[in-house]
């Protein structure tokens, strides 16, 4: 709606496109949603939610290493080492896959000590608290098939 407010407001196409471009537009956003739930319908649920524990997994301590390289530069935390290895020259931060990984898992390409600790920190502490709180229940006790007959 926003294209079509911005390209009518702009006076460049008539009322006929405008609509054949709005209908095509809703027809594409339908078919694609379609395809979207009919293939994730697809993958078993279990993989699925294993699937995205792990890249929420990854994208937490990929924050928490951001907040502390931040910390760092705000000279809140201390570094514990600068640059502890140095992968620019393989992957930069500034090309677009680097960028993905930046955002996604939180790649730097020189990190600090202290993003390194607070990065496997968190992998740690949230994976250890998912093992403790996704242990099984032990299912109530089952009523016995001898019952005892009373008169």
């Amino acid at each position: 709606m926003l294209f079509l407010y911005g390209i009518a407001a702009g006076g460049g196409l008539g009322a006929g496109s405008l609509t054949a471009g709005g209908a095509l537009g809703l027809l594409g956003g339908v078919a694609m949603g379609a395809a979207l739930y009919l293939g994730l319908l697809r993958i078993p649920t279990r993989r699925l939610f294993t699937v995205t524990s792990w890249m929420v997994l990854l994208l937490a301590a990929g924050m928490a290493a951001q907040a502390a390289g931040y910390l760092v530069q705000a000279d809140l935390l201390p570094p514990l080492g600068n640059a502890i290895w140095d992968t620019s020259a393989v992957l930069t931060e500034d090309s677009v896959i680097g960028k993905t990984l930046h955002t996604l898992i939180g790649y730097v390409s020189r990190p600090d000590g202290i993003q390194i600790l607070f990065y496997l920190a968190t992998l740690l502490g949230i994976w250890v608290l998912a093992e403790w709180t996704g242990r099984a229940v032990p299912p109530p006790p089952q009523p016995s098939a001898h019952r005892p007959i009373t008169t």
